[in-house]
């Protein structure tokens, strides 16, 4: 790549939250800034509200931004096309002056994917895991023909669901923290998890595991750092709580300075049952500090265990509970010196700077060598906005404020994707709250003809909606019987509880919240 490039990375969190997700893609935009000219996108929401917490490392690391409006969906049944065609003029009037050559997003964005079929210029994607169903999904022509993940497993999944191109890039931290405890004894060693808490990163099964190392005599702690405010959060504090581990295990909530745990923890313990490579065992990587993880999609491309890392065989609390005692054996007996050492070179070959500074360079040089790739005609995208009118026209007759209209929306290209496989002619709606509401809405207009039986709900009785309430036990799944699931914490437990009364997702289940 002989000329300086200009190219805008767009990111995808409007709340004040750094997600894995969006670091790496900022992590990326600071990379290529010393090679290229870069400028970060930050959306804002129907409110003017934007990431000041991204503003702010923008500026910590002097990189030009931008704030504009437009939607970018981490799953397929969150894409909302609804109003993307609007956003799209700001970022093709943005890409047109500014003279753009590469637009790089992270997860779905169906305006930037527009303006780079319309401008003729490369547009690749960041993606990551997806719940398994989601890959029934019929495939939608607003979804980009490049892409990037950082494990080749999902690479692979993507490339086959969108019929593209992609190479794998790896996580680039850039946190160093200098750590020396394996010099000295440690009468305590300090386990840490980081990440939201929730259920598919399975904290509570490494609270259980500490716990059991803790009742054999080990002298152990666990910090957890993440944000906790949900019901698996709630979950997790209880647990704590009833089992009286209150001065062994801490729930920290959100940071913001990540160093400042890395330096606080000895090991890093990754328990997720779902995701793609975490960014959180590459920062404690960057530290020097020992990793403990699930084999979860791509960390077994990377890490050996007993070589550069510690893996577990399951997910469980009893797997990650041996793999800690191991861990803690060979810190004693010092075999935790050459693994160290090994995951040193392993940092160097896949995760520094100047590696993954090679990554993306041959990412960008393929893209641009061939023939601008585009997801489809702009017909289609002036075909679907045809479509999408008529359903807005329903959903505003509703009364719906302007906020619930939004997440409405972000429902309707998936509802149009499935609505095939909506066959039954009677329902349940499990979720009397917010979302059981909006499933009501989008039933309502969407597909009137479908009769809603009742609520369920586990915490609730009498009337929701002036519908009743009954609990999952009372509900009758025979016959022609669909059962929409308005939750959000929890679904993989509702999932299975239908599972075994021989219903199945995409066919009978259909998640919409």
């Amino acid at each position: 790549m002989n000329r300086k490039l200009h190219i805008a990375y767009f990111l995808s969190a409007v709340n004040e939250f750094v997600g894995g997700a969006d670091q790496t893609l900022f992590m990326q935009a600071y990379l290529m800034s010393s090679v290229n000219e870069v400028t970060v996108i930050l959306p804002c929401d129907i409110n003017g509200k934007y990431n000041t917490i991204f503003q702010k490392k923008c500026n910590d690391m002097c990189l030009n931004y931008k704030i504009m409006k437009y939607d970018a969906a981490y799953s397929i049944r969150r894409i909302n096309a609804v109003g993307y065609l609007d956003a799209a003029r700001e970022i093709e009037n943005f890409v047109t002056n500014q003279k753009i050559d590469i637009l790089h997003s992270v997860q779905m964005n169906p305006a930037v994917e527009y303006v780079a079929g319309k401008c003729k210029i490369p547009h690749v994607m960041n993606i990551y895991s997806l719940d398994a169903w989601e890959w029934q999904i019929p495939y939608s022509k607003i979804l980009p023909r490049y892409v990037s993940s950082d494990s080749v497993f999902f690479l692979e999944k993507w490339k086959e669901y969108l019929q593209c191109s992609g190479k794998c890039i790896r996580v680039y931290s850039g946190i160093k923290v200098n750590k020396n405890y394996l010099e000295c004894h440690k009468e305590t060693m300090v386990l840490g998890t980081s990440g939201t808490l929730c259920e598919y990163k399975n904290q509570l099964e490494v609270i259980k595991a500490v716990e059991t190392v803790i009742k054999q005599g080990r002298r152990i702690r666990l910090l957890l750092a993440g944000s906790r405010e949900s019901a698996y959060g709630d979950e997790c504090r209880e647990y704590i709580k009833s089992h009286h581990l209150q001065d062994s295990i801490k729930l920290l909530g959100f940071m913001e300075d990540m160093s400042s745990f890395y330096e606080q923890i000895d090991v890093l313990v990754c328990g997720s049952k779902r995701e793609s490579f975490p960014a959180s065992i590459v920062e404690a990587m960057s530290c020097d500090i020992p990793i403990i993880s699930t084999p979860v999609a791509g960390v077994p491309e990377i890490l050996n265990n007993g070589t550069n890392a510690y893996i577990t065989e399951g997910y469980s609390a009893d797997s990650l509970a041996k793999t800690i005692e191991k861990l803690l054996g060979d810190h004693n007996n010092g075999n935790l010196y050459s693994l160290l050492e090994n995951a040193r070179k392993t940092y160097d070959q896949f995760f520094s700077g100047e590696a993954v500074k090679k990554q993306l360079s041959d990412l960008y040089h393929d893209m641009l060598s061939q023939p601008a790739l585009q997801s489809g005609e702009i017909t289609f995208h002036a075909e679907l906005k045809r479509q999408i009118e008529p359903l807005i026209r329903r959903v505003k007759k509703t009364g719906i404020t302007r906020e619930d209209a939004e997440e409405v929306y972000s429902r309707m290209l998936y509802f149009m994707q499935i609505r095939d496989k909506i066959t039954a002619k009677e329902c349940y709606i499990w979720g009397a709250g917010k979302w059981g509401r909006l499933t009501k809405i989008i039933l309502d207009s969407f597909m009137e003809e479908i009769h809603i039986r009742a609520f369920v709900d586990e915490n609730k009785a009498g009337y929701f909606e002036g519908i009743d309430v009954i609990k999952k036990e009372a509900m009758v799944l025979q016959g022609d019987i669909a059962v929409f699931i308005g939750f959000m914490s929890g679904q993989e437990k509702a999932v299975e509880y239908l599972n075994n009364k021989n219903m199945e997702i995409l066919k009978s289940v259909f998640i919409v919240a």
